[in-house]
């Protein structure tokens, strides 16, 4: 093969990553796959934050999405609810929370959830699956 050969090769797979990771290849994806995940774990951090210091609450579902995405297995579900705490208005809210396959069956329009809420803005902790 030789020095020129070898040269060659190698550039043609520098031209072959180049082309791999533009916004719509493989380092892309991987990038927004972490971005997603960075996101995800900061928004379970503020949850259980709620979990700790949160005011009880109930939480009616509205409207139930799978956003596609899986952490160990568990979907990770995007839900509307209408959201009643003591000494509050009701009102309307949007939450994710990552869902294990024994709880899909009760994370559905209709069902009654536990939660945990902190200030206005902040994500809901949901206690658990089933009646509230």
């Amino acid at each position: 093969m030789g020095l020129f050969g070898s040269v060659r090769a190698l550039q043609r797979q520098a031209r072959e990553l180049e082309r791999s990771s533009g916004a719509g290849g493989g380092i892309g994806r991987l990038r927004t796959a972490m971005d997603d995940a960075t996101r995800l774990l900061e928004h379970q951090a503020a949850s259980y934050a709620i979990a700790n210091d949160g005011r009880p609450g109930e939480a009616t579902i509205l409207a139930v999405r799978d956003t596609g995405t899986r952490v160990n297995g568990n979907a990770v579900l995007q839900f509307d609810v209408n959201l009643v705490v003591p000494d509050e208005e009701p009102a309307t809210v949007t939450t994710t929370a990552v869902v294990p396959p024994l709880a899909l069956a009760h994370a559905v329009p209709g069902a009654r959830l536990a939660v945990r809420v902190g200030q206005p803005g902040a994500p809901l902790f949901i206690e658990r699956f089933g009646p509230a």
